[in-house]
């Protein structure tokens, strides 16, 4: 269910808006952050805090996180992944972007760790893009959840455009994730060649390769039992 909004609790919201100064002054200095936060970003708030204080759930390992609001500038498709990395770096819980542009809604979010190599680092996985919704769509109401850790996986497991199979863990569904867009570029790559190619055989190659790409595209999207 990946166009997917949510209805924040109300005893979560925190609507405090950041300045892109304070943005850049906790984000340190990326090359090209200040050209992309002028660029892209209309206004960023802090809108939500998800905690043991906030929704009365236990941590489960995971004390809180947050929901970060950007609102773009007219004429931008979406926020740039540097763009979203150098702010999610810069907190160190975390994070679930809802950006709103001309359209609509999209929640993102990545997974996020502390490096094992470096203290007080943080590790961030891909990113999972909601598909837009329209901004007058009805919100869903949060998943069912034991503890915080648990939610914030199901929060990310709505993001995914896959079914997720039985037992499967979010990082494994995540692999599974990225394994699909590959597969997804091995086919277009293989598609554009075939349109290109004049010569008979060698377009016997390409469509045998094709198929064979095609086949394992459906077997990764498969839910399985």
């Amino acid at each position: 269910m990946s166009a997917v909004v949510f209805d924040w609790p109300p005893a979560t919201r925190v609507d405090r808006a950041i300045s892109k100064t304070e943005v850049l002054a906790r984000a340190g200095k990326p090359p090209g952050l200040r050209e992309r936060v002028t660029r892209e970003l209309a206004e960023i708030s802090w809108a939500c805090k998800l905690a043991t204080t906030t929704l009365n759930l236990p941590p489960g390992g995971l004390p809180e996180f947050q929901v970060f609001r950007l609102r773009l500038k007219p004429g931008v498709a979406t926020a740039s992944e540097p763009l979203l990395r150098a702010i999610d770096l810069a907190i160190p819980s975390p994070l679930l972007f809802e950006v709103t542009g001309d359209a609509g809604t999209c929640t993102v979010g990545a997974p996020k760790r502390a490096s094992a190599a470096t203290a007080g680092k943080q590790v961030l996985g891909a990113y999972i893009a909601g598909t837009w919704v329209a901004a007058e769509a009805a919100r869903h109401p949060l998943p069912v959840a034991l503890d915080l850790a648990g939610l914030h996986q199901a929060l990310m497991r709505a993001l995914v455009p896959l079914a997720g199979r039985r037992g499967e863990t979010l990082d494994a569904l995540l692999a599974r994730l990225a394994a699909v867009r590959l597969a997804e570029r091995d086919g277009a790559r293989l598609q554009a060649r075939l349109h290109a190619e004049t010569q008979f055989n060698r377009k016997v190659q390409i469509n045998q390769q094709l198929r064979e790409a095609q086949r394992r595209l459906a077997q990764l999207r498969e839910p399985g039992e």
